[in-house]
Parts: structure tokens; sequence; C-alpha cells
């Protein structure tokens, strides 16, 4: 016989797959609307960016590029268009060049995804020393409930200013790394570095967070009287901070797909994110459009592996909430509020209001 929760226990298990689904369609949708939302006649961009003289801007040679590109459509009729040819991996050709979007992104994509593991990989690198100084302070009987400094330094400077300042100590101070670009081994550093700090120092904050109201759970001293081995015991409450933690690392990894942007611009690496910065600033549309899709598709697999592996790590204790003893006052994130990959759109459209 169902018992009467059993709906929304069934209705909390899809829900975070609802808003993933919600928020691509409302995300792809405003994507393919970019040249109506912004407010800019596409004819007088590609006209602009091709002939490069304000003169040539004729009601003639308008009428040619509208007619050329079918521009004079419906804006509905031209985003159905859109996206049936995005659906088969046609994402239209740059109004700037005339070049395949989809190949110009297939060109930059791989160099971001490396460099976004490289990031990943010094991530994790630098956490599990700070996990490691934790466990060495809790076997000492020494792990204060205090937070480093160092950590709240970290989380608190963007990625951008974490790069000036490596290129100026590393570079030009000391003449170690090249400042730009990306030709050799020495140039992957200072941008893994760039990115890497800031999701370090956030993601050691959280596992340090975790880790010491696991510790601070009865079983702790239960274990601790049966005289179970002090490793076996940490073993145990990483494994158990870890998989409450697992959202919180899906953000943070889509969080270096965000910060890549700017990283790859200021050190001239050739990424998606330079190549979506300069579609911006170049009023460059279609490449943009794909860009965008192709940078909210990678949050949205993350996200959604992300919630996989916890619910596959956790299984039944995720819902029946009987994995976090009822003293302690830490719950697991919920991943019905999550944030919603408009803030990808945002900060581009304003880019290219302001550039008009």
């Amino acid at each position: 016989m169902m018992s009467a929760g059993a709906p929304r226990l069934s209705l909390n298990a899809i829900a975070p797959w609802l808003s993933r689904l919600a928020s691509l369609i409302v995300v792809v949708i405003l994507v393919g609307l970019m040249p109506d939302i912004a407010g800019i006649d596409p004819s007088q961009s590609i006209l602009r960016a091709r002939a490069g003289q304000q003169h040539m801007l004729t009601p003639e040679a308008l009428a040619a590029v509208r007619e050329d590109l079918q521009l004079d459509r419906s804006a509905t009729e031209r985003l159905i268009d859109w996206l049936g040819d995005a659906l088969q991996g046609d994402l239209g050709v740059s109004w700037i060049d005339g070049t395949s979007v989809s190949e110009g992104i297939q060109q930059t994509l791989s160099t971001s995804l490396f460099l976004m593991s490289l990031a990943l990989g010094l991530t994790f690198f630098l956490c599990g020393l700070g996990l490691l100084h934790t466990l060495y302070r809790w076997k000492a009987n020494k792990l204060a409930q205090t937070h480093n400094s160092l950590s709240t330094v970290l989380i608190s400077l963007p990625e951008y200013v974490i790069a000036s300042v490596l290129i100026l100590v590393f570079s030009i101070w000391l003449g170690l790394f090249p400042p730009y670009g990306w030709q050799s081994w020495q140039d992957i550093w200072l941008p893994s570095l760039a990115l890497a700090l800031p999701a370090s120092g956030l993601f050691s904050r959280l596992l340090r967070d975790s880790l010491q109201r696991v510790l601070n759970e009865p079983w702790v001293i239960t274990w601790l009287s049966a005289n179970v081995s002090p490793n076996q015991i940490l073993k145990f409450a990483v494994k158990r901070a870890i998989s409450s933690l697992i959202p919180q690392i899906s953000m943070i990894m889509i969080g270096l797909t965000g910060g890549a942007v700017a990283v790859e611009q200021i050190f001239s690496i050739p990424g998606i994110g330079r190549l979506i910065l300069g579609a911006a600033k170049a009023q460059d549309l279609p490449m943009l459009q794909g860009g965008l899709l192709v940078l909210l598709l990678i949050s949205i697999f993350i996200s959604s592996v992300g919630l996989l592996i916890q619910q596959w790590i956790l299984g039944h204790s995720l819902k029946s909430g009987k994995l976090i003893s009822s003293h302690t006052t830490f719950s697991f994130t919920s991943s019905k509020a999550n944030a919603s990959p408009l803030t990808l759109f945002l900060p581009f459209y304003f880019l290219l209001s302001f550039g008009r």
C-alpha cells in the first residue's frame, strides 16, 4: 500500500531535473532571441563589420543584407529556424568574418576545457593539503571551530585580481613565467593558479566546516570508546563530509567556466571565454549565441552529474534524512534553489547594451 508521503518524495526527486530543464528552455529561448532583445539591427552590425565604413550604411545596402540573411522575418520564425539548426549542430555563421560558429567553438573549447581541468586538479591538490592539516589537528586534539584567514582572503578576491597579482609577482618581479600566451608548458601555470586559488579557498572552507560537524557527532565518541582506529574514523568522516558537499563541488566547477572568461582575456588564451567576450564587444551575436549555449550545456551537465553521484553515494540516506545526527544543525544543500543559468546571459546583455 502506497503511503501518503510517496508522491511528495517522488516530486522531490524529480524537482531538480525539472528545474534544470526549465532553466535550459528559458535560457535557450533568450539566447535565440538575443538579436531582438539587445535591440541591435543585425544588418547594420554585419554591414559595418564587413565594409568598415560608416558611409556604406545606405538603405539599399542594408536592404540587401536583410534579404541575404532573411532578417525580414519575424522573431518567432527566426527563433524556430535557429533552434532547428542548433539541434543539428549548425549554430550559424559569424557576422564579422562569415566563419562557421560551430567550428570556431570547437577550436577554442578544447583549450578552455584543458585549462579548467588543470585548474580543477590544482584545486583538489590544494584542498587535499588543507584536508591533511585538518585531520592532523584533529588527531592532535587541536581542531578548533575557527576559520582559516587565508581561505577567507582567497574567497573574497575575484579571478582577475588574483591573475593581476600573479603576473606582477611571477612575471614582472621574478621573471619565472611569461605574462601571457599559450605556447608552452610555462604558460599554463599562472592561468591555472588564477582559477584554482579562489576555488580552493571556497572548497577548503566548505570541507573544513563539514568535517568539523561530522567529527563532533556522537558516533565518533562511540567509535573511539570501542577502540576503533582513528584512521578508520577519519576515513569514514571524510567520506561523510565530502558526500554532503557534492552539489557545492559542482557549483565550484561551474564557477571555473565563468572565471575562465576573465582569465583567458588577461592571459591572451585562445579559449571559448575569450571568444565569447570578443563576440560581445564586436556585437557578433551568432558567435555569442553559440558560445553561451555551449557554456550553458556544460554547466547543466556538471550539475546533473553531481546530482547523480550524490544520489548514488548516499542512496536512501539522502531521502530519509537519517545520515546526519539530530544534534547538529548541518543539513544537505537542497537542489531546488540552484542559481539560474540566466546569470550566463545577463552580463553579456548589459555589455551589448552599453556598447551601442
